[in-house]
């Protein structure tokens, strides 16, 4: 605006105004910016947001400030969404909840409240229209990129992420908007970035499941006196039945009968085998607590799982081995369909196994194994105390140039086991701690997995019991799979190898991609399973999920930085 004071000098201009009108421009005039008017058109809004600091219109904050501004100026400062079209992108936001996330986070509400006020008279429409348009392109561009990539970002949760995000350049995501957009395909191409396995969209609809029953039932506790065993009766079998229905397990029940009846234990036992529970059928401290676990918290974890999809999903080829930290298994998948899977040991809560992505390059039989240093001075200490410790558990010794030391050249008396200055390596045996074979997928983790004489840990309802590495419970079957799709590889052939007792490694001809992921709830064909949370990672997940992008986006521009692993 021109000051009125070099205005005022020209008479015709001045005889327009009476001295009230002059003063009150004149105050206009000297007004702090942010005191004037609000500007009205996008080219007004785009050209405010483009020179100044702020990011915020019609009270809500852009998350994707420069690639609006982008927009805008490529389409000439002209609405890209036409009127008749403007209902349906708000109805795609409304999609949101289905993948778990806050329609909030997308303007959802304040272009409901936009588009009510636009056709309300009294108010300025130019402005309001101007507003619907960039708040519903910058809510449209949010959803998807988080559909892409997830709306936490998984680096600042854990250390050495190295899975890839979706990068997509500006221009390429504008230009699919506006087709989007021109070709009223918006709905369509926007759940075409979900990630398209069907664990997903299983996952979505327990989702909806879930969150039903959360609201049709109340969250009533059933209280534990003690423990209690199929044939037994007790009053808190009533509400154990009341709860057991509402989960899906018991089809019907008596509201009257106190009897732990052998249906009921059935259905126990299947409760806990869903909840990764031992499915024994006794009701004790952890079946109530998981009994007791609200449909409202259960909704929470089904809604981090659907994150965490959305982190790896494009990583996904078509053969690849998933590890599951959470539950505990291995599985491969051949082909995009489920081929095979067994149990696993991973990493305890102080030795965690690390959440990553690798390529499985070879297969070696018969592994020897170098003890890690840590792990030295207990060992270390037993040999001082006996001398034939070491042989009788097949160690060898040797020296940092390789060479083998013998024991008897070694005066015991005066090793100090935190100062050993040998290496300790256990030859290929039934009592290695590798077992027989190992699947080598280089990483800067040094994790890998394999086979163990310990098959009795794997009847243990909770497994983090390793120093981080992967224990697999049915390993041949694996490696025969493996090596039979590529190189050809018999029953014989493989025994054979493993049999001799020579450390061979067999070279894959296609690298197989490994994916090392945490997921605490999955679909499986039996029902959905709950996992034991061992790392303790749910809450925090949950929780950034619940805040408002605005406080994650002013977080990470604070370079917040918080590691789980």
């Amino acid at each position: 605006m021109k000051s009125l004071l070099s205005l005022s000098r020209c008479q015709p201009i001045v005889s327009f105004f009476s001295v009230k009108h002059v003063l009150l421009l004149l105050l206009l005039d000297l007004l702090p910016l942010h005191l004037q008017a609000e500007p009205a058109s996008i080219a007004d809004i785009i050209d405010h947001l483009a020179t100044t600091s702020k990011s915020r219109i019609s009270e809500k904050k852009l998350a994707n400030k420069s690639l609006v501004i982008k927009a805008y100026t490529q389409n000439n400062y002209q609405p890209l969404w036409p009127n008749n079209y403007i209902n349906k992108g708000i109805q795609v936001l409304g999609l949101a909840s289905e993948d778990g996330l806050l329609k909030k986070d997308y303007h959802y509400f304040r272009l409901m409240e936009l588009t009510h006020l636009y056709n309300k008279t009294g108010y300025d429409k130019r402005k309001i229209r101007a507003e619907l348009d960039i708040l519903l392109t910058d809510g449209i561009l949010s959803y998807q990129l988080h559909l892409m990539n997830g709306k936490v970002s998984p680096h600042h949760l854990y250390r050495n992420w190295n899975y890839m995000d979706v990068n997509e350049s500006a221009p390429s995501l504008i230009s699919k908007l506006k087709r989007s957009i021109n070709r009223r395909s918006l709905e369509e191409d926007t759940i075409a970035l979900r990630p398209q396995f069907q664990w997903y969209k299983r996952l979505q609809h327990q989702l909806k499941r879930y969150e039903r029953l959360a609201v049709k039932y109340d969250d009533d506790k059933v209280v534990l006196h003690h423990i209690i065993r199929p044939g037994e009766s007790d009053a808190s079998i009533r509400k154990v039945k009341e709860k057991l229905h509402q989960q899906g397990v018991l089809n019907s029940y008596s509201n009257n009968d106190s009897r732990y009846d052998p249906i009921t234990a059935t259905a126990v036992k299947k409760f806990q085998e869903l909840n990764g529970l031992k499915p024994d059928g006794v009701i004790g401290p952890e079946t109530v607590r998981h009994l007791n676990m609200s449909f409202r918290e259960k909704a929470d974890k089904i809604k981090a799982n659907l994150e965490r999809a959305r982190w790896i999903a494009d990583e996904l080829s078509d053969d690849y081995l998933l590890v599951n930290i959470a539950g505990y298994k291995l599985t491969y998948v051949q082909d995009k369909k489920k081929e095979w899977s067994t149990e696993v040991i991973v990493g305890t809560q102080a030795h965690k196994t690390p959440v990553f992505t690798a390529k499985l390059k070879y297969i070696e039989f018969n592994p020897t194994w170098t003890v890690p240093k840590s792990m030295l001075p207990n060992i270390v200490r037993h040999a001082k105390n006996n001398p034939a410790y070491l042989r009788d558990r097949g160690y060898v010794i040797h020296n940092n140039n390789g060479s083998i030391v013998s024991p008897s050249s070694i005066n015991w008396a005066s090793v100090d086991p935190y100062n050993f200055r040998y290496w300790l390596v256990r030859e290929p045996s039934n009592m290695n701690p590798l077992g027989r074979v190992k699947f080598m997928f280089p990483n800067s983790h040094a994790i890998y997995m394999h086979d163990t004489p310990s098959k009795h840990l794997f009847s243990k309802e909770t497994r983090n019991l390793s120093h981080g590495c992967i224990r697999v419970k049915d390993p041949f079957e694996l490696s025969l799979m493996l090596l039979g799709k590529d190189q050809g590889f018999s029953e014989y052939r493989q025994n054979e190898i493993r049999d001799s007792g020579k450390r061979t490694q067999v070279v894959l001809k296609q690298p197989i991609d490994v994916f090392i992921m945490y997921w605490t709830v999955t679909p499986e064909k039996d029902g959905l399973h709950f996992y034991q949370d061992a790392y303790n990672r749910d809450p925090k997940l949950i929780a950034l999920l619940k805040k408002p992008m605005e406080e994650i986006l002013a977080a990470e521009k604070k370079s917040f930085h918080t590691s789980i692993q």
